[in-house]
């Protein structure tokens, strides 16, 4: 069996050696989910430092600084006895499991966002923002949620639009076990070929898990006291196969590193933001991945 490489970098893409290759590996084909719970003693994040901040970006749209731009928050647990949770992730045409795990550091989770799919001159996307419990009313009917995903589909397109005829499709609402986001498939059929690498440069961060305008809200990422610790969440994470290539966003997610567990999330805030729902949205968002892995 040829031994496997993955892409993974850091969100900014400062590593300059993103690609990961084992000796060895192992291939799971199926998911027993009747593991036990296991126990983390996470530290969650303070909310008071997040509506400051929030505030403040809020400031900054308003003076036409910026459109969007997404805070992260991290809840930090011990991880130096932590079992890796494989078997808990989900079998879902929603969600898309991936990771690594090794004696320093890993990644583990199950993302319901595809940055790229390509396959020779065929290319497939998403835009993904807009987010709700499963149980909160459609999302059609939210303004600053319709606004937020709008932005994105016009991130995306502006940049794929180079590279070939893109076509966007019905936007729907993605729906998995705790929350719901909208969702618009968007093809492009390539002019000429292009490596995943460039892909990566021209899509990430699309305005999903960056902002826009792209390099103003970058720049804002990077001033933020979450930019040292967030490593690869957010990231490019995927994998080439001769002419095809599968590259997912890496959210969803616990990262193990400096013998400790991290679990992410982020929230966009833009015009009409309500500071104290993207807090609960932050919680809301952590919550499903530890559902997700049984991690309590």
């Amino acid at each position: 069996m040829d031994r496997p490489v993955f892409y993974a970098p850091d969100f900014f893409l400062d590593n300059d050696q993103p690609w990961l290759s084992f000796g060895n590996f192992s291939i799971q084909d199926a998911f027993d989910l009747s593991v036990s719970p296991q126990n983390l003693n996470f530290s969650e994040p303070s909310r008071e430092p997040f509506l400051w901040r929030a505030n403040g970006l809020l400031e900054a749209i308003a003076r036409k600084e910026l459109n969007k731009a997404v805070p992260v928050e991290f809840a930090v647990a011990p991880g130096e006895s932590f079992e890796i949770p494989i078997s808990r992730l989900p079998e879902s045409n929603q969600v898309f499991p991936y990771g690594f795990w090794t004696e320093s550091e890993g990644m583990l989770g199950a993302t319901p966002e595809i940055l790229f799919q390509m396959n020779g001159y065929h290319l497939q996307t998403m835009a993904l923002a807009g987010t709700a419990a499963t149980t909160a009313p459609s999302l059609f009917e939210n303004p600053k949620e319709m606004h937020e995903h709008r932005l994105v589909i016009e991130d995306i397109e502006k940049n794929l639009r180079p590279l070939g005829r893109v076509e966007i499709f019905e936007t729907s609402e993605k729906v998995l076990p705790n929350l719901k986001h909208l969702f618009t498939p968007i093809r492009v059929e390539l002019r000429e070929r292009v490596s995943p690498e460039t892909l990566v440069q021209i899509l990430h961060p699309t305005a999903a898990l960056g902002g826009f305008p792209r390099e103003i809200a970058k720049t804002w990422l990077r001033k933020q006291p979450e930019a040292s610790i967030r490593r690869r969440f957010g990231a490019p994470f995927g994998f080439v196969d001769g002419d095809a290539a599968m590259f997912v966003v890496a959210i969803r997610n616990i990262q193990r590193f400096d013998k400790k567990i991290w679990l992410g999330s982020g929230c966009g805030i833009v015009e009409g933001s309500v500071p104290e729902n993207e807090w609960q949205e932050l919680k809301l968002k952590r919550q499903s991945v530890r559902d997700m892995l049984g991690i309590v």
